[in-house]
């Protein structure tokens, strides 16, 4: 089965658009019938905010007016492909995650020359709620300063305004275990 969803995903990869989607859309479903859960990727705000750019606000950029809709040009589709290139990637390494026993994942790691990958994912499953908190809290500072729009217009800044606050954390992020240096 794991090798079954290594090669949907490289074929996602490689596929060009006007294949590609047929095969994602069977492979969606297929994956929804494995896995139940898969289809709660579609309750999360950020898969609607990567439907609208990629399959409508970039084929508006991107459309030359000629004698077909917008709709119907190159530029959407290939916005749909990849829309659905994303999902398929996502559910097939979502499906990985949960059929791979973590031995073996750790004995990937270990090979690899990171010998205490359980206290990494440990710190990493510790750390992300911090940092989507921070990450919220940054994006209410900035929208209640009421220099938004002037943020958003100047990227540099944004960015900026978004990890300062990462830079001057009270709790450091390293691990309090001692490592052995060679």
């Amino acid at each position: 089965m794991k090798q079954i969803i290594i090669i949907i995903m490289l074929t996602m990869i490689l596929l060009p658009a006007e294949i590609l989607i047929p095969i994602a859309l069977t492979s969606i479903i297929a994956y929804s019938i494995l896995d139940s859960s898969i289809t709660c990727l579609f309750k999360r705000k950020s898969m609607y905010v990567l439907f609208m750019i990629v399959v409508i606000v970039q084929p508006l950029f991107f459309y030359e007016s000629s004698d077909i809709p917008w709709y119907f040009s190159d530029s959407f589709i290939s916005g749909i492909a990849m829309f659905l290139r994303a999902v398929v990637i996502i559910n097939s390494i979502t499906l990985l995650n949960k059929r791979i026993d973590r031995a073996h994942v750790k004995s990937f790691w270990q090979n690899k020359g990171i010998s205490e990958f359980d206290n990494v994912l440990a710190k990493a499953e510790e750390i992300l709620p911090e940092i989507k908190h921070q990450i919220i809290n940054s994006f209410r500072g900035i929208k209640d300063s009421g220099k938004n729009k002037e943020l958003y217009s100047n990227p540099s800044e944004f960015l900026a305004r978004l990890i300062v606050p990462f830079l001057h954390r009270p709790n450091p992020i390293i691990s309090n275990t001692k490592v052995d240096e060679d």
